[in-house]
């Protein structure tokens, strides 16, 4: 039973941790866009 839990919490890590991939990401590319767009 132990196992199966610490094989879900890795599965919610992973999962967490895909998430703030994805939006810091995203915030980089938008972020660059903003920049090349006022520095010309």
């Amino acid at each position: 039973m132990s196992q199966y839990t610490d094989v879900k919490f890795i599965k919610l890590g992973f999962f967490i941790w895909g998430i703030y991939d994805l939006i810091l990401g995203f915030r980089v590319i938008f972020l660059s866009d903003l920049l090349i767009s006022i520095l010309g």
